[in-house]
């Protein structure tokens, strides 16, 4: 089983696809999202979004904040992406 996952930032599309681990750095500290976990909302803190994909090649994405959303299988994350990401 997978989740579903739509990475969002300020200025583009980051990853949409499949998942078996999301790493989150949240306010709180750093939560990891596999399959069947509880559905929440949190904000989250600067830091790196890790996306465990399918093909187990991590998608990882530095963000300054941002705010994550999962329910059932599916998980929506809306980040603000670094200064030097927006340069690229």
């Amino acid at each position: 089983m997978a989740l579903h996952v739509e990475l969002l930032s300020n200025i583009k599309k980051v990853y949409t696809g499949l998942s078996t681990k999301i790493v989150l750095p949240t306010e709180k500290g750093i939560i990891e999202v596999l399959p069947h976990h509880t559905p929440f909302v949190v904000n989250l803190a600067p830091g790196t979004i890790i996306v465990h994909g399918e093909d187990k090649k991590p998608v990882k994405v530095p963000s300054i904040r941002g705010v994550a959303y999962k329910n059932e299988e599916n998980v929506t994350i809306l980040i603000e992406e670094t200064l030097s990401n927006k340069l690229k």
